[in-house]
């Protein structure tokens, strides 16, 4: 259900690309394999250079 929430929260314009990625509280959802398109979504929208 976290990644639920996480693909809702991108989708309606968080933009945190550093919190996503280093947030140890999102440990247990990285293995997910809709996590990676999450946070490549994120890095496209901010520009990150990662």
């Amino acid at each position: 259900m976290t990644i639920e929430y996480l693909s809702r929260a991108v989708d309606r314009g968080y933009a945190d690309y550093d919190r996503v990625k280093n947030d140890s509280d999102l440990d247990n959802i990285r293995d997910d394999r809709r996590f990676e398109p999450i946070l490549t979504k994120l890095k496209d929208r901010t520009g990150s250079r990662e």
